[in-house]
């Protein structure tokens, strides 16, 4: 579910590995939003290439794991069929953090589509199968698991919601690789690096010797990757966008910018413990330097999309767990303060809430609009009030001397 770029360069390359190993496998790939990548890849008989790009040169990987695309809810009758066939196996997502929502009508959301293609098994067959998460949430699979039997509630089955309950897996995951969009038709150009963390699950026999990770318990990988490699990302977005840099590589190419989220880095690495073996402090560094490969042309405006349903995981999380242990939060309110200042000036901003919070980032009175924009209901995580006023004195700052210079000054 999501058959955008990064489903295709990820998701797709283990399986596609598994199947050169002689698995008997096959993907079944749905767009959501339009017919467009489905329509697309069909019209290419399922084939395209995974360039793995970098400085040290290129290294293309062919895929044929997807053999049939769909659109939901066009082709609905047709993937209810496939999920109910008894050696169905699973489902994996990849729809950004925007797709875990609820509606009265339940097959307008990607939590009610599953209930409906869940319940189409459940008539024919009892047999369980597993739900795969990859999007960036903590807890993405138990989140996931919510969503769906409340979603299955609305369908009046008592019975139905009892069996996803107890026979369909939701196990939490991680996933890792940078993808940008797509700018050649049949070629998707991603960087070397490629992971994919999954709490044990019977799936694990199907996708051995892969390169998957199965481990007892995903949550210190996800605040790993949430607070050392999505925060800095959301942070170079949205100060690119108000510098007028285009691209990551290039942002981090500048040694004041590569400092400032290496700070941010040291900040958030105070907030979590890392999984056992691992350091905060490699690990950031690596993401510095998987960020800076000239090859990937990663968009800041791509990343800057949708911040209010990505920046509560990516942020807010990290400054409450700082906040509640007292201590400092400075680098991540200025991650913040750019956020609303962008919000302020920038005419390409996509987001679900771009009218109320272009609106609201107006308001003259700095701590008065933080407070507005920080309390709304919408946000998926509630920001700690008590950075409300640092978030309002970057801001003032950010106004009067531009990002360049506040940066500059808090490094010194």
């Amino acid at each position: 579910m999501g058959l955008g770029a990064f489903h295709k360069a990820h998701q797709a390359v283990y399986v596609q590995r598994a199947i050169n190993n002689g698995a008997k496998l096959a993907i079944a790939g749905v767009s959501q939003r339009d017919s467009q990548a489905s329509d697309e890849l069909a019209a290419a008989n399922f084939r395209y290439i995974v360039r793995e790009s970098s400085a040290s040169g290129d290294f293309d990987f062919g895929i044929t794991a997807i053999t049939q695309s769909y659109f939901y809810p066009r082709d609905y009758e047709k993937l209810a069929e496939i999920v109910a066939q008894p050696d169905f196996l699973a489902i994996t997502i990849a729809a950004t953090e925007k797709a875990y929502v609820l509606s009265d009508d339940v097959q307008l959301t990607l939590p009610g589509r599953l209930a409906h293609l869940l319940h189409a098994r459940y008539l024919k067959t009892k047999i369980g199968i597993v739900v795969i998460s990859c999007d960036n949430l903590s807890s993405n699979g138990r989140i996931t698991r919510n969503l769906v039997i409340r979603s299955s509630e609305k369908m009046g089955d008592i019975k139905f919601t009892e069996w996803i309950a107890e026979q369909i897996r939701f196990p939490n995951s991680m996933v890792d690789r940078i993808v940008p969009a797509s700018k050649e038709r049949g070629i998707i150009v991603t960087e070397p690096f490629i992971q994919w963390v999954i709490e044990h699950d019977p799936i694990e026999s199907v996708l051995a010797g892969v390169g998957i990770e199965f481990v007892p318990t995903v949550a210190e990988y996800e605040l790993m990757k949430l607070r050392l490699f999505n925060s800095i990302h959301s942070a170079l977005a949205y100060l690119g966008e108000l510098v007028q840099i285009e691209s990551i590589a290039q942002m981090i190419s500048d040694p004041a910018y590569e400092k400032f989220v290496a700070a941010i880095q040291a900040e958030a690495g105070r907030s979590f413990i890392a999984p056992a073996g691992q350091s905060a402090a490699d690990y950031s560094l690596g993401i510095r330097r998987r960020i800076a490969n000239p090859k990937l042309g990663h968009q800041c405006q791509q990343i800057a999309m949708d911040g209010s349903q990505k920046i509560p995981f990516r942020i807010f999380a990290i400054i409450n767990d700082l906040v509640a242990a007292e201590e400092s939060v400075k680098f991540l309110t200025l991650v913040l303060a750019l956020w609303v200042e962008y919000l302020r000036i920038n005419e390409r901003i996509n987001d679900p809430l771009r009218e109320k919070l272009v609106t609201l980032s107006q308001t003259q009175d700095s701590l008065v609009g933080v407070g507005l924009i920080f309390k709304l209901p919408d946000f998926a995580v509630v920001l700690n009030p008590a950075c409300f006023s640092e978030i309002a004195q970057w801001l003032m700052q950010l106004r009067e001397f531009g990002p360049e210079q506040v940066i500059k000054n808090l490094l010194l």
